[in-house]
């Protein structure tokens, strides 16, 4: 007998949709992180990750009338300072005031911050979807006699995952420690990765996490030789099948730069952006 699929009868507007994927980015970044509310907004510090930006950042970033941007910014600034960190992004709150989150993120531009919108997707229908036949592992013009891709649990393949995270940080020129980072979420409870491998190699990962009934997918990355053959989307469709059988009535991404693309192609479609503000 085939397992429930809960069906959600209302869909949240965009609106709500990008409140859900600031929620679920918290929980993302509080495993790796100390996290303390400011005045303006919720500080998530990682002194083992010092260079890295998703675990040194402003989230449910805002304005309080009473305080000024200068206040603002000074008083953030000496939180991480403290802690010996960068703030290195804010991340606006999407249920803030608009006015006082513009006001903020045109002083932070003005003040040498690069305004960088993480693009927000929704996955429209949550259901087991119909799933391909796993791509072969090597080039369409290998030979039949390919070995053919694999996806197991992630956890039960931390050698081979070490090895495409740390493909990924030299593939993006990521700060020092990425590649740890990035594997330290396996450690989350609420979070399920898969891996794709092909004769025993990483060829692509993916994963979900758990916030109440809203799924998060997170960490797509496809082997830069193993590109073309549909494996970025059969590692989504995977990772939908994970998110139908959790029951979420709302699955969301918040994708990589590159990979849009693929979770486009997958069914997921935009609801919008979330305001983000990169210190110089």
């Amino acid at each position: 007998m085939s397992l429930p699929v809960l069906s959600s009868h209302s869909v949240p507007d965009d609106a709500a949709l990008l409140r859900s994927c600031h929620k679920a980015l918290v929980h993302w970044t509080q495993h790796t992180c100390e996290s303390q509310m400011l005045d303006c907004g919720l500080a998530m510090t990682g002194p083992d990750y010092p260079a890295i930006a998703q675990a040194n950042r402003l989230l449910e970033g805002d304005l309080p009338d009473e305080l000024s941007p200068d206040a603002a910014v000074a008083s953030v600034e000496a939180h991480f300072t403290a802690r010996g960190v960068k703030c290195h992004q804010w991340i606006m709150n999407p249920s803030a005031p608009r006015p006082r989150v513009d006001w903020l993120i045109k002083y932070l531009a003005s003040h040498g911050y690069s305004i960088s919108p993480i693009e927000v997707l929704h996955l429209p229908r949550v259901a087991i979807p119909a799933l391909p036949s796993p791509p072969s592992s090597q080039s369409p013009s290998s030979p039949p006699t390919s070995p053919p891709v694999t996806i197991i649990p992630a956890r039960a393949g931390y050698g081979p995952l070490r090895r495409l995270f740390a493909m990924r940080a030299e593939e993006c020129a990521s700060p020092p420690r990425a590649a740890e980072a990035a594997e330290a979420h396996l450690d989350d409870p609420n979070y399920d990765a898969l891996l794709a491998l092909g004769d025993g190699e990483p060829l692509a990962v993916a994963g979900v996490l758990a916030v109440g009934e809203i799924g998060l997918c997170r960490q797509l990355y496809v082997a830069p030789n193993r590109r073309g053959a549909g494996l970025g989307r059969l590692m989504l469709l995977r990772v939908q099948e994970l998110c139908a059988r959790s029951l979420f009535r709302q699955v969301l991404a918040s994708p990589h730069a590159g990979t849009s693309p693929a979770y486009q192609r997958a069914g997921f479609r935009p609801v919008g952006a979330l305001l983000r503000a990169v210190a110089p």
